[in-house]
Formats: structure tokens, sequence, C-alpha cells
């Protein structure tokens, strides 16, 4: 997948714009946005979750 090749990272999105569905007994998530949104969008950082 073409994804793949440009790294990761994890953002922050508006849960309203989640939506889940059962394909065939495997859940999937789809989010209703687009690249230039995704580019935008705060970045999550696990290590300044308090523990």
């Amino acid at each position: 997948m073409p994804w793949r090749d440009r790294g990761e990272s994890y953002v922050v999105i508006d849960p309203a714009s989640l939506a889940l569905a059962n394909e065939n007994g495997v859940w999937k998530a789809y989010e209703d946005t687009n690249k230039d949104d995704l580019s935008k969008a705060p970045q999550f950082d696990y290590a300044k979750l308090k523990k």
C-alpha cells in the first residue's frame, strides 16, 4: 500500500468524524476527512500522557 511508504504519525481527530463498520466479521474504522486536513491536525504524543 502506498500510504505505508510515508511513515507513521498519530494525530488528534474529532470522534464524530469516525464511522465503524463490521465487514464480514472484521471491524473497520473509517475517517471522514482528506489528506490536507490530516496533515494540519495536531500531533498526538504518547510521551505527554500522564501515567
